[in-house]
């Protein structure tokens, strides 16, 4: 009943946003000014998603839920390894000031190795017309001036090493896997979730990082 519980919390955030995005809450909330008002502002509006069929637990809904775990805990087959990249940010101010950031992996770092891990590059890359026209390509670090900085990896100082593998495990029936960037740069946990929405024809995935450590890091 508590995965049931945690499920439905994810599957209505959507609906929480949107009631807090409404005129009314927002001045209830902005008026606010304890702890007991705040809760009051916001109560009417949780009590309603709560007490609706299509976002709140009912004997009905509890087993479309209990039918849709027993779908998802049953993990579909792994294709076969390929490569793959993915375009997380790009900013264009002009043919001479952009910035580019994505991911990268070999059809040999998508296969699952001894430890349940596949591998990734990140890949930064920018132009700039500053001192004449320069493509600058680089790793880690929000320029390339910080790609050689020091992170502390539980042992040692340690960089993140120019085009440097970082890892990722394969989700469990549940969705989660754990991350390792840049050599315990920033360690981790993610969990996937996938929801019949009541209100769409379509499916959607909610994403949620639920740990993240950040390692001390110091300029080399």
């Amino acid at each position: 009943m508590n995965q049931i519980i945690q499920n439905k919390v994810l599957e209505i955030l959507p609906e929480v946003m949107i009631v807090l995005l409404d005129p009314a809450v927002q001045v209830a909330l902005n008026s606010a000014t304890t702890p007991s008002t705040i809760t009051a502002a916001v109560l009417t509006p949780a009590n309603a998603i709560v007490a609706d069929p299509a976002t709140g637990l009912t004997s009905t809904s509890v087993a479309t839920l209990v039918a849709i775990n027993n779908q998802i805990d049953t993990p579909a087959p792994e294709p076969a390894p390929f490569a793959t990249a993915a375009l997380r940010t790009l900013t264009f101010t002009s043919i001479g000031n952009w910035f580019v950031r994505g991911f990268t992996a070999t059809g040999a770092q998508n296969t699952v190795d001894s430890a349940s891990n596949r591998r990734y590059v990140q890949r930064q890359a920018s132009g700039t017309t500053v001192g004449g026209a320069a493509v600058a390509t680089w790793n880690n670090g929000g320029s390339p001036a910080r790609q050689s900085d020091l992170h502390f990896n539980g042992t040692a100082w340690a960089t993140c090493g120019l085009n440097g593998e970082n890892l990722s495990s394969v989700r469990d029936a549940a969705g989660n896997n754990t991350y390792n960037f840049c050599n315990n740069r920033e360690t981790g946990k993610n969990n996937r979730a996938i929801f019949a929405r009541p209100r769409r024809r379509l499916f959607q995935v909610v994403r949620a990082t639920t740990t993240g450590v950040p390692r001390r890091c110091r300029s080399a």
